[in-house]
C-alpha cells in the first residue's frame, strides 16, 4: 500500500516484541539524539539498578561482549527500550487506537494501555527473569526459515524439541534444552536448511519452562485505557480483563503470529508501528497481511542504527496525512 492512501479511518497500532529482539547498542542513535528517549531509559536504569544492582545502559551501550543473552539483563532491557520509544511517541502526540505485544512485549503493551505503571512493569520483568533463572536449566531457540510447519514437526519429533511460535507460512521457531538445540542445529547445518539461532538462553513458549510464576501484580485487571484498546498477542483478541497469571502465560505458551495478524486485520485498516528493538513485528505483519490489505507495517528501530531517519519519516508520513 502507498503511504499516500492513508486516511483518518486508519487505526494506529503500537506493537511490542519480546525475547530475541535485543542486541548490543539497540537504540543508540535515539539515546544520543533524543532527549525523551534517553531520559526515559535513564529513569528505567535507576529502577533496575535499585532492584538488580546492575546498569542496563552500561550493558547495552558499553559492554563489548558479543554474547548478550543474560536473561537478568535482557529481560528488563528490552522492556526499558520499548517503554522509552513509547515515551517518544507520547511526546510526539502519536497516540494508538490499539496496543499489542507478543511474549515479553505484552508488558510494554500493558503499560501503553494503562494496565500498570512503567515502574511496576520493570520490577515485574526483573522479578520474572530472576524466577526463570533460579528455576530453569538453560535452553535455546532457533528460527527455521523456508520450511513447512509439518516438515519441521517431523524433523523435531522425538528430539526433546517443541514449536514455540509459528511466525510465517514457512517460518517457525523451535525451542529446547541446550544439548538438544545444539544437536539439532548441527543437523540443520548438515542439511543446508536455513535457520537463525536467537540470543535467548531459556526455553520460552514451551512446557520446558519450569515453575509457575505468581506475582501480586499478575492478577486480573480491568483498568485498560478505553482510548488505547489492548489486544492480546497470545489469545489473538481484544481484552478488557486480563486473567490471573496472564503475564506468565504470555512467555510460557506457544504463539501464532499468523492468527494474531489475521485478527488485527479484522479491526480495520491500520498503521502498525513496531516499537520493538529489531523491527521483527513489522516484518511478520508485512508478510502475514493479505495482498489486498489497506494496512501498512512500519519499523523504527533495527540493528542498522537508522532509527532517527525512521522516526523522522514516520512523523512526516503521519503529518502529511493529518493523523495528529
Amino acid at each position: 500500500m502507498n503511504n499516500n492512501q492513508l486516511t483518518r479511518n486508519h487505526n494506529i497500532v503500537f506493537l511490542f516484541s519480546g525475547q530475541g529482539s535485543h542486541y548490543r547498542g539497540m537504540g543508540s542513535q535515539l539515546f544520543k539524539n533524543n532527549i525523551t528517549f534517553s531520559q526515559s531509559l535513564k529513569d528505567s536504569d535507576n529502577y533496575i539498578k535499585q532492584r538488580l544492582g546492575v546498569s542496563i545502559i552500561d550493558e547495552i551501550y558499553s559492554n563489548k561482549n558479543n554474547h548478550f543473552d543474560d536473561l537478568i539483563i535482557t529481560h528488563p532491557a528490552i522492556l526499558a527500550i520499548e517503554l522509552a520509544l513509547l515515551d517518544v511517541m507520547n511526546e510526539l502526540e502519536i497516540h494508538p487506537h490499539y496496543v499489542a505485544g507478543n511474549s515479553l512485549g505484552e508488558l510494554a503493551a500493558a503499560v501503553a494501555a494503562g494496565v500498570w505503571t512503567k515502574k511496576e512493569a520493570l520490577e515485574y520483568a526483573a522479578e520474572q527473569a530472576m524466577f526463570i533463572v533460579e528455576r530453569n536449566d538453560e535452553g535455546g531457540m532457533i528460527a527455521i526459515i523456508n520450511q513447512p510447519l509439518d516438515k519441521v514437526k517431523s524433523m523435531i519429533a522425538g528430539k526433546g524439541l517443541q514449536v514455540a511460535s509459528r511466525n510465517l507460512e514457512n517460518h517457525c521457531t523451535i525451542v529446547g534444552g541446550v544439548y538438544d538445540i545444539l544437536q539439532f542445529q548441527n543437523e540443520l547445518e548438515i542439511s543446508n536448511i536455513q535457520f537463525s539461532r536467537l540470543p535467548v538462553a531459556y526455553p520460552f513458549h514451551s512446557t520446558l519452562l519450569n515453575g509457575y510464576h505468581v506475582n501480586s501484580l499478575d492478577v486480573p485487571r480491568q483498568s485498560v485505557d478505553s482510548k488505547r484498546k489492548f489486544v492480546s498477542g497470545l489469545y489473538c483478541s481484544e481484552m478488557t480483563n486480563l486473567p490471573d497469571n496472564y503475564f506468565w502465560n504470555v512467555i510460557s505458551l506457544p504463539m501464532n503470529f499468523i492468527q494474531f495478524v489475521t485478527y488485527m486485520e479484522t479491526l480495520g485498516p491500520s498503521i502498525y508501528i513496531d516499537l520493538g528493538p529489531s523491527g521483527t513485528n513489522a516484518t511478520f505483519f508485512k508478510y502475514n497481511m493479505p495482498e489486498t490489505t489497506n494496512s501498512i507495517a512500519y519499523q523504527i528501530m533495527t540493528p542498522f542504527n537508522k532509527e532517527m531517519v525512521q522516526l523522522n519519516s514516520l512523523e512526516l508520513m503521519l503529518n502529511s496525512n493529518k493523523r495528529f
